[in-house]
Formats: C-alpha cells, sequence, structure tokens
C-alpha cells in the first residue's frame, strides 16, 4: 500500500521529533507495517540506511525548495520596483463631492 506525500511529509515530521513508529501508525492511521514500509522506501529513495540520515536529506530538500521560492521572490520584487506604476489619484470623499455640486 503507498502512502500520498502528504502521509509521508507527516511520518518524517513525526520521525523529527523522535516519535515512536508504533506512536506514529496509532496517530496516522495506519498499521506498524505500513509505516516500516514508507521508513524502507525512503531508505531506498534516498540511498541512505538510518532514520537519521532520512531526516537530514529530507530537510535538506525542503530547505533547498525553500531557498529557491524565496528567490523567485526576490526576482518579482526586484522586477516590481523597476516598474513605473500610474501615480494614484488621492480619494475624495463622496459628501464633499455633492458640496461642490
Amino acid at each position: 500500500m503507498g502512502v500520498s506525500k502528504t502521509a509521508k511529509d507527516k511520518i518524517i515530521g513525526l520521525m523529527l521529533q523522535n516519535v515512536p513508529t508504533d506512536r506514529i501508525a496509532a496517530e496516522l492511521g495506519y498499521s506498524v507495517a505500513t509505516v516500516r514500509k514508507v521508513f524502507e522506501e525512503l531508505r531506498e529513495e534516498y540511498g541512505v540506511s538510518t532514520t537519521k540520515e532520512i531526516v537530514n536529506i529530507y530537510l535538506d530538500r525542503e530547505l533547498a525548495k525553500l531557498n529557491g521560492h524565496i528567490a523567485n521572490i526576490r526576482t518579482i520584487l526586484k522586477k516590481s520596483q523597476n516598474c513605473d506604476y500610474p501615480k494614484r489619484r488621492p480619494i475624495q470623499d463622496k459628501r464633499q463631492k455633492r458640496k461642490k455640486s
């Protein structure tokens, strides 16, 4: 049985907190065998042998994603600072408009 990416993320999050396998399974509604299978799949995917290594690689990948998002935001902000936006007209109070008429 495969689990979703979100479920894997939750499992790794609980691994980060040193939650035992049986508690991870109970908390997420999976069997212990399923959680162990996910551990095994992650070990194979990352080419490592320990839970600590899984967590380190996962965190490195998540940080790389965040750095990519930050770089995109900086690019967008830099572009927007170089744009000449039209000047806004001041908002007039409608009551003042009526008095003038």
